[in-house]
């Protein structure tokens, strides 16, 4: 069985002004939190539904993997019959200034999913306040629906007044963690690392995952992050990976478009896709023309143009923007290859992507980084890079793109695993709670 390399972390702030700042946060932030955590009422013996799912964003308010898998997950609870209310963290999306649309009221419908919205308070106030005045209205959302758990996905602002609402109620809390949003901001800005917000950021993340009753954590290298680190017993925590659901697996037909990559998702810095137009400059000064489609946007994307400009390849590399998941689809099914190029950053080697089981769904064949996650889900059938190195990368995509039965075969077969192992169908019931094992924490 695959099992990632431990990392190591510190909590504490290594500059003496940011330590002092944390501790101060740490003083005035955990002592409350810790008694609002405290079960006020027994453990609820109502049954297993409705869930009560609390989200940190949503479509169509926001595009990413966060909303487009919550999207997915709750269509697939639905067509199981398992009772679920949907309603996203108190403040948004009004406390969002990057919203794409503006909210019509406190319930949306999007495509067969009504999400409810709580307008106040928002999250520009300390954590301590957010907490218990959120945990007022989840609460007050939980009572209206009868809801036997509360389950809250990442990160820990989302999740503390979900977890202080389950504790009034005397509910079982789950805590489903898609990754650490601290280790991703770090990737961005190497300097937060030393910062009193990233301190106390993981601190909070900790916090949450130790008051849970359960924990369903995105991967295997999470999960063991989680044991190491913060010494989490392992039995604890269960493994909610990336899944799609059957419909998407229905791959457009296209006709495939030779020596053609397609990258689609987020334009931020941890994506590596510098590394990626850098092999593809590599290739054609060996006269080797390899297309690209970079699908998506993001705070990288001016950057990311700028070199494709300066290495002369706008007639190989095409930035498309942010589409409608049917356009982005498309572009996968035509691509003769997905890359995923992300560079070795920690958060990187912690947290599958969303894209990466896009991918497998539509039978394409992956080129990955030789990273712990990527080898967690693609196992012998993907083909792997030294992660964050160019010339490895273009030796990987020559030899690959050479072998075109060879592309096909592993496409199809990681087609096949996707729906033997990825498909939400799979997995949704282990969101059901064990009452017994929540008592037992009492």
């Amino acid at each position: 069985m695959f099992k990632p390399k431990p990392m190591s972390t510190s909590l504490v702030p290594k500059g003496s002004f940011s330590r002092l700042l944390y501790l101060a946060n740490r003083l005035l932030t955990l002592p409350p939190l810790r008694k609002a955590a405290k079960r006020r009422a027994e453990v609820s013996s109502r049954g297993s539904e409705p869930i009560l799912y609390v989200a940190a964003s949503c479509l169509p308010y926001h595009s990413s993997g966060y909303t487009a898998r919550t999207h997915a997950l709750l269509r697939a609870l639905r067509d199981a019959s398992i009772e679920v209310r949907a309603t996203t963290r108190p403040g948004y999306p009004w406390d969002r200034g990057d919203r794409l649309a503006e909210p019509e009221g406190l319930r949306a419908d999007f495509s067969g999913v009504e999400y409810a919205h709580i307008k106040s308070p928002g999250k520009r106030r300390s954590v301590v306040s957010y907490a218990l005045q959120g945990a007022e209205k989840i609460a007050a959302q939980a009572l209206e629906s009868g809801a036997a758990l509360i389950h809250a996905a990442s990160n820990h602002l989302n999740a503390l007044p979900a977890l202080v609402a389950a504790r009034r109620l005397g509910l079982p809390f789950q805590y489903e963690m898609r990754g650490l949003w601290e280790l991703s901001r770090a990737s961005r800005d190497p300097s937060f690392r030393d910062s009193w917000p990233y301190a106390m950021g993981l601190e909070l993340e900790k916090f949450v995952a130790s008051e849970a009753d359960r924990i369903f954590a995105i991967s295997t290298s999470l999960k063991q992050y989680l044991v190491d680190n913060w010494e989490l017993p392992p039995e604890k925590i269960e493994i909610l990976p990336n899944c799609v659901n059957r419909d998407f697996c229905a791959a457009p037909e296209v006709a495939v478009e030779p020596d053609s990559l397609c990258y689609a998702g987020s334009l931020v810095k941890y994506e590596g896709l510098d590394s990626l137009i850098e092999a593809i400059d590599i290739l054609r000064r060996k006269d080797r023309k390899i297309l690209l489609n970079i699908v998506g946007d993001g705070e990288h994307r001016g950057a990311l143009e700028e070199l494709t400009a300066r290495l002369g390849l706008e007639d190989r590399i095409f930035f498309r923007g942010r589409v409608d998941q049917a356009k982005a689809r498309d572009y996968l099914a035509r691509c003769s290859l997905v890359c995923i190029p992300r560079k070795p950053y920690e958060v990187c080697r912690l947290v599958t992507p969303l894209k990466l089981v896009e991918a497998m769904a539509l039978g394409k064949a992956v080129v990955a980084p030789d990273l712990p996650v990527f080898r967690e889900e693609l196992g012998e059938l993907g083909y792997y890079f030294q992660s964050g190195n160019s010339a490895d990368l273009a030796g990987a995509l020559e030899a690959v793109l050479s072998d075109r039965e060879g592309l096909k075969e592993r496409g199809a077969k990681l087609g096949a695993r996707c729906l033997e192992s990825r498909l939400w169908s799979r997995h949704i019931e282990k969101l059901r709670p064990r009452l017994s094992e929540c008592s037992a924490r009492l």
